[in-house]
């Protein structure tokens, strides 16, 4: 099963990047054909531009969460490839600025600052040198010594200025419309652009709508599982329907009711069961920092995320079982794991409150959980 598992990914790599290498030899014939700027200076910083706006296109598939490429390539696979495309979107960006500054310096005769100038009085220009200066504002957050030191939600608050970007870039290509001089090569780009706005609007947009929609997912309880830990169960209706496989993840907003709190995110690599699915998250928004594995006295396994704690300070042992906990080989007791190491799991006694482990979660077949110190 798992070479099978691998192969579906090679392929869904393959078939990616076979897209993506597809798409640049016919920018770069249309552009050798169709693309001439109007000194070679320009040429350039045109061939630089076509390359910028196709490295944003691949940018928003790669966080599109099209459940195709999110269950055969991995959300934090694709999160890795956009986190490092997007440091050649930052060069690439640099290098058409400044190969168009220096055409038209050129081309007029006069310096690059005056030239300047005189780009951003022209509006296509001005929404241009807009939509570059939120992309390097992005970028700079982006950076792992500043980001280290914003909180996640500010973080992704700056992030989302991307999307201002994009829409400020769009209109400035096509008041430009200088790319290309013939149509079918127009009708070919913008066409591939509203394929790409397609896939983000329907994965990031219309199918998690449609899902909240059909599941009517809510909040059943929060769970303190440490200081700075929270289990947040969720319940909802057809959730065995629900595309999740045990490892896979998801992302959600939650409203902060504390003091000065707002809405928080949080994701859970936890896989749902028929009736009920939990998420721990720190109280900030960010998930815990790591990924152990719990497998029961019955070989079942599911994922979950928990806190690493000094040895001083790590949370007592805690048991998870079943109602019939005597009579089912089922049960587990759990605990945090130390350092380095996977929780563990062994037959435990019967419960006396709600289950408050993150790693014991019950089954279609089975009662709730339930937990005793």
């Amino acid at each position: 099963m798992g070479a099978i598992v691998m192969a579906v990914g090679a392929v869904a790599r393959a078939a990616l990047w076979t897209a993506v290498a597809a798409h640049l030899l016919v920018v770069e014939y249309l552009f050798i054909r169709h693309g001439q700027g109007k000194n070679q200076i320009l040429t350039v910083g045109k061939f630089f531009g076509l390359h910028l706006a196709s490295i944003m296109m691949l940018q928003l598939v790669l966080v599109a969460r099209l459940p195709w490429l999110d269950r055969r390539i991995g959300m934090d696979r694709l999160t890795v490839w956009h986190r490092w495309i997007g440091f050649g979107l930052v060069w690439t960006l640099t290098l058409h600025f400044t190969f168009i500054i220096a055409g038209y310096a050129d081309l007029a005769s006069q310096p690059p600052w005056d030239t300047f100038l005189s780009l951003a009085g022209v509006t296509a220009s001005l929404l241009g040198m807009i939509a570059a200066a939120v992309i390097l504002v992005v970028a700079s957050v982006s950076i792992r010594y500043v980001r280290r030191r914003l909180p996640y939600e500010a973080w992704h608050g700056l992030h989302l200025l991307i999307y201002v970007a994009l829409g400020i870039g769009l209109v400035h290509q096509a008041l430009e419309g200088t790319t290309f001089d013939s149509t079918w090569a127009t009708v070919y780009w913008w066409s591939v652009w509203g394929l790409v706005l397609a896939a983000l609007l329907t994965g990031r947009l219309l199918l998690p709508l449609w899902r909240n929609v059909y599941h009517r997912f809510r909040v059943a309880a929060v769970i303190p599982e440490s200081d700075n830990v929270v289990s947040v169960h969720v319940t909802g209706r057809h959730l065995d329907k629900l595309p999740a496989r045990a490892g896979s993840s998801s992302s959600g907003g939650f409203p902060d009711t504390t003091a000065g709190g707002g809405p928080t995110r949080s994701r859970s690599p936890q896989p749902p069961t028929a009736g009920h699915c939990a998420s721990p998250r720190r109280p900030s928004g960010r998930a815990a920092p790591r990924c152990a594995t719990c497998r029961s006295a019955a070989g079942s396994s599911s994922r979950g995320r928990t806190a690493r704690s000094p040895p001083s300070t790590r949370p007592a042992p805690r048991r998870c079982s079943s109602p019939a906990a005597s009579a089912s080989p089922r049960s587990a007791r759990c605990w945090r794991s130390r350092a380095g190491r996977p929780p563990s799991c062994t037959a435990s006694t019967p419960p006396r409150r709600p289950c408050c482990c993150p790693s014991c979660r019950p089954s279609p077949g089975r009662a709730a959980l339930t937990c005793t110190s």
